[in-house]
C-alpha cells in the first residue's frame, strides 16, 4: 500500500508538471536546465548525506520535485522545435519541403489522409534541417505512398482551424496536442517521391488478411470484422457507426483495451494448457509476446500501443504474483506512456482507457459482491456484467464531456456483447489460421457471417429501442471534476464502512446526477437562432426542444453534406429535429401553439430571416441590395470582400438569440 501511495504521488506530480507546462508554455530549454540542476543537486545530496534520516526526507522531496519538472520537460520536449527549427519558422511561399510519411490512412472520399514529418526545407537551392509534423490530404489516383516514403512538395500551408459551429469536434485542439498545427492539400503531380520504401511485412500481412475477410463476408460484415480484429474502421458505414455509438458499443469497433484484454485472456488460456509453459508462469510471457505481435499486425496505432503496454505491465505484475488489476502496475504503465509522449495525456483514448481500468480496479469487486451466484455459468455472466459496469462508472463523466450522449441500454449492450466479442475475435483469429484449409475455411466463413450478422442485428435492435440514447449533455469541465470527486467520496465511504459518510457520498452522487440531468434539460429547451458556418446557408431556430433546420439545398445528397454539422449540434444540445427547405420566392413561417416563432423569405438576392425582434439578411448573390440596412451575415458560399456592419461566417457561427 505504501508503494502504491508513493507511485500515486509520483504520477500526480508528473501530471501536474504537464498541466503547468501546457497552460504557461515556459521555455523548453529553461525547463531542461532546471531539471538538470535538480538532478545534480539530488546526486550531490544522495552521495553526501544519504545515511542521515533528515536528508532521506529531503532526498524524497527532491525526487518528487524532479518528477514534477520531468512532467514539464516531457511536454516541452515533445513540442516541435525543441531539437531542430520548426519548419513553419523557415518555410516561405515558393520553398520546397522534404518530408517523410509517418502515417497513412485511406479516406472515404477522393483524398487519403497522411501525416508528414518535416525533414528539410529547400530555399534558394539551400537545404535547412527542420522538424515538425503536418497533416496532408493527398488526391487519390496519383503515386501510391507507403509509411517511410520521402516526398518533396511545394505546399500551401493552411492553419488547422475550427469552423466555430456549436457542438463541433475540436479539431484544432486535437491536432495541436499531437504537435500538428498546419494542413496541406496535394493534388496529382504536386509532389514527387524521393525515397520509396517497400511496405513493411506487417502492413503486407494486414492487407492480405483484410482481403481474406472481404472475399468470404458481405461488405457490411467484412468491414465490421476488419474493424474488430485489425483496427481498420475505414470501411464502416455511417449507419453502422451510429448504431454502435447509440447502443454504447463503440469501443467494440476500435481495437483497444477491450480487444487486447480479450486476446490476452484467450492466449493465456491456450498457453496455460501446455504443461511446460505452466512452469514458472512462462505462459504469461508467451501471452505478452502474442499481444505485441497482434499490436504490430494492427499497425501499432496509438490506442493499440497504449492498451498493449498497459496490459503488458499488468501481465508482468501477475508474473510477480500480484493481482492482475494491480494499482502499481497501472500507475507505472501510465507514467511510462506519458514519459514517452506527454501529449498522450490530452488524448481521449488514453483518458478513457486509463479511467476504465481505474474503474475496474476500484469498483469491480464491490459490484461483484452485490450478488452471490452458485451456478458457474451465471456467475461468469454476472462477473462480466460487473466488469462492464465498473468500467462504465470510471468513464461516464468524461464520456458525457466529450460525446454529450449516454446510451440508456448500455447494461443490456454489455451483456449481449460480452461473450459475442470474445467469440467474434477468437473466430476471426481461427479463420486466419485455417484460411487455406478448404473445408474448415468454408465452415469458419459460415460461422463468422452468422456471428457478425448477429452482432450487427443485436446492436441495431438496441439502437431502435425507445429512448435508446440520451443526447444534450453539454457538460462543463468543472462538472467532470465534481463527478469524479463524488465517486472518490463514495469509494472512500465504502472502504471506511462509516454509515454517515456513506449517506453523504450517496447524496453527493445523486446531486451530481441531478446536475447532469438539469444541464441536459436546459440545453435541450433553450431558445436560440443560429446561422451555421457551412458550405451552403444553414439556419437553426430552436424552440421548446425542437430544432428547426432551414436550408436551401435541393436534394437529399446535398443535405447529407451538412449532416456532420447538424448531427454535432443534435448530439451536444439535444432536441428533435425538423428539416425545412426554403425555395425561391417562398415565405416560410414557423409557429408554436399558433404563435409565430420565425419568419423567413427568399426574396430577390438573399434570405430575410426574422426571429422574434431580431432580423438578418443572408445574401445569396455577389451583388445584393440591403435597403432596410438589416444586419448582414455572409458565409463561405459568397466570395464577397468583408463588409461594414456585417458578420463573416469564417469567424464562426452567428448567434442572434
Amino acid at each position: 500500500m505504501q508503494a502504491s501511495r508513493y507511485m500515486l504521488q509520483i504520477l500526480g506530480l508528473f501530471l501536474l508538471g504537464i498541466a503547468v507546462q501546457y497552460f504557461f508554455q515556459l521555455n523548453a530549454h529553461l525547463v531542461f536546465t532546471a531539471w538538470m540542476g535538480g538532478l545534480i543537486l539530488l546526486l550531490f545530496t544522495g552521495i553526501e548525506k544519504a545515511k542521515e534520516f533528515l536528508f532521506q526526507r529531503i532526498i524524497s522531496i527532491q525526487i518528487l520535485f524532479l518528477f514534477f519538472l520531468g512532467g514539464m520537460l516531457a511536454l516541452a520536449s515533445s513540442s516541435s522545435g525543441f531539437y531542430k527549427m520548426n519548419y513553419a519558422k523557415r518555410f516561405l511561399p515558393g520553398d520546397e519541403l522534404i518530408a517523410r510519411v509517418i502515417d497513412y490512412k485511406e479516406g472515404s472520399n477522393n483524398y487519403d489522409k497522411i501525416l508528414l514529418r518535416s525533414e528539410q526545407v529547400v530555399s534558394n537551392k539551400l537545404l535547412y534541417e527542420v522538424d515538425g509534423t503536418l497533416l496532408a490530404y493527398i488526391q487519390r489516383g496519383g503515386i501510391s505512398l507507403n509509411v517511410g516514403d520521402v516526398i518533396v512538395c511545394n505546399p500551401r500551408l493552411n492553419a488547422i482551424r475550427n469552423k466555430g459551429n456549436p457542438g463541433e469536434f475540436d479539431a484544432e485542439h486535437y491536432w495541436k496536442t499531437k504537435g500538428v498545427e498546419d494542413m496541406v492539400f496535394l493534388r496529382k503531380g504536386e509532389f514527387k517521391v524521393l525515397d520509396n520504401t517497400p511496405k513493411p511485412l506487417f502492413d503486407r500481412l494486414r492487407n492480405y488478411l483484410k482481403r481474406e475477410l472481404e472475399q468470404v463476408l458481405p461488405p457490411d460484415l467484412s468491414s465490421l470484422a476488419i474493424a474488430l480484429s485489425l483496427g481498420d474502421k475505414g470501411g464502416l458505414s455511417k449507419e453502422t457507426r451510429d448504431n454502435f455509438a447509440n447502443a454504447g458499443a463503440m469501443h467494440v469497433l476500435a481495437v483497444s483495451g477491450l480487444h487486447v484484454g480479450i486476446l490476452l485472456g484467450i492466449v493465456q488460456w491456450i498457453f496455460y494448457q501446455v504443461g511446460l509453459l505452466r512452469k514458472k508462469r512462462v505462459y504469461i510471457l508467451c501471452a505478452i509476446g502474442m499481444l505485441w505481435f497482434f499490436a504490430l499486425l494492427t499497425g501499432l496505432a496509438p490506442s493499440v500501443f497504449r492498451a498493449t503496454l498497459m496490459f503488458s505491465f499488468l501481465g508482468f505484475g501477475q508474473l510477480l504474483g500480484r493481482r492482475f488489476f494491480s494499482l502499481n502496475a497501472l500507475l507505472v504503465s501510465g507514467l511510462f506512456l506519458l514519459m514517452l509522449d506527454a501529449n498522450m495525456l490530452f488524448d481521449i483514448g488514453f483518458q478513457l482507457s486509463f479511467l476504465a481500468l481505474l474503474g475496474i480496479l476500484f469498483f469491480f469487486q464491490p459490484i461483484a459482491n452485490l450478488w452471490s451466484v452458485r451456478n458457474k455459468w451465471v456467475d461468469k455472466l454476472w462477473q462480466g456484467t460487473a466488469l462492464g459496469l465498473a468500467a462504465q462508472i470510471g468513464t461516464i463523466p468524461i464520456s458525457l464531456y466529450y460525446f454529450h450522449q449516454f446510451p440508456n441500454y448500455f447494461i443490456l449492450t454489455n451483456i449481449g456483447l460480452l461473450l459475442v466479442s470474445g467469440v467474434a475475435l477468437g473466430g476471426v483469429l481461427l479463420f486466419f489460421i485455417t484460411s487455406k484449409i478448404p473445408v474448415i475455411n468454408d465452415v469458419m466463413a459460415f460461422a463468422l457471417e452468422h456471428i457478425f450478422g448477429g452482432m450487427a442485428s443485436f446492436v441495431r435492435w438496441i439502437d431502435h429501442l425507445p429512448f435508446s440514447v440520451a443526447r444534450g449533455f453539454a457538460v462543463g469541465f468543472w462538472q467532470v471534476w465534481v463527478a469524479y470527486g463524488s465517486l472518490i467520496i463514495l469509494l472512500f465511504a465504502y472502504r471506511s464502512q462509516r454509515l454517515r459518510l456513506w449517506y453523504l457520498a450517496v447524496l453527493t452522487v445523486f446531486l451530481c446526477s441531478l446536475q447532469f440531468i438539469y444541464v441536459r434539460h436546459t440545453s435541450e429547451f433553450k431558445h436560440e437562432a443560429i446561422v451555421f458556418n457551412s458550405p451552403t446557408p444553414l439556419i437553426l431556430v430552436k424552440n421548446e426542444g425542437v430544432n428547426y433546420f432551414l436550408h436551401t439545398v435541393k436534394t437529399e445528397d446535398e443535405l447529407k453534406k451538412l449532416d456532420f454539422i447538424i448531427s454535432a449540434y443534435e448530439r451536444k444540445y439535444g432536441g428533435s429535429s425538423v428539416y425545412i427547405p426554403i425555395e425561391e420566392n417562398q415565405l416560410v413561417e414557423i409557429t408554436k401553439r399558433n404563435k409565430p416563432i420565425a419568419l423567413m423569405k427568399w426574396h430577390m438576392n438573399g434570405l430575410h430571416v426574422l426571429v422574434d425582434d431580431g432580423e438578418v439578411l443572408i445574401p445569396l448573390e455577389e451583388r445584393y441590395v440591403n435597403p432596410d440596412n438589416t444586419a448582414l451575415v455572409i458565409g463561405s458560399w459568397l466570395k464577397s470582400p468583408p463588409v461594414e456592419n456585417g458578420y463573416q461566417l469564417e469567424r464562426g457561427a452567428y448567434y442572434w438569440k
